[in-house]
C-alpha cells in the first residue's frame, strides 16, 4: 500500500508491506547535480536517519527531461505496491532484482546500483 506521498522539492512515497516498508525518493544529489532515485529499506518508523536503509540508487542518462524522470519514479512506486499487495508479496531484495532486470532494458536509466543487498 502506498502510504505516504509528498511532491515538493522532491518526490517521495513510502510502500508499506506484511514484510517490509520502503521510501523511493528522486531528488538532485546536490545543488548543481542532477536527480537521482534512491530506494531506501525503512527499519522502524520515525524520521531518524538510521531507519532509513539505503538499497539501491537509480541513475538516470543524460537527456532525459523531468517529465520522464517523474514517470520514472512513479512506474517505480506503481511496481513495488504492485507487489507489496499480493498474498504472499516476496522479500523487498527479490522485488528490486526484479525492478533491476525491467528497467535494465529502459533507455532512460543509465546505471541501476544496489548498495546494500
Amino acid at each position: 500500500m502506498i502510504a505516504v506521498s509528498k511532491r515538493f522539492l522532491c518526490r517521495a512515497d513510502e510502500v508499506w508491506a506484511k514484510n517490509f516498508r520502503c521510501l523511493i525518493s528522486t531528488a538532485k544529489d546536490g545543488l548543481f547535480k542532477r536527480e537521482s532515485t534512491v530506494i531506501f529499506r525503512i527499519n522502524d518508523v520515525g524520521s531518524r536517519t538510521r531507519n532509513y536503509e539505503p538499497l539501491v540508487k537509480i541513475l538516470y542518462a543524460d537527456g532525459v527531461s523531468k517529465r520522464d524522470r517523474r514517470k520514472v519514479h512513479d512506474d517505480i512506486v506503481f511496481y513495488l505496491n504492485e507487489r507489496a499487495d499480493a498474498k504472499k508479496p516476496p522479500s523487498l531484495d527479490e522485488i528490486l532484482l526484479g525492478l533491476d532486470d525491467r528497467l535494465t532494458e529502459d533507455d532512460r536509466i543509465r546505471d541501476f546500483l544496489f548498495l546494500d543487498i
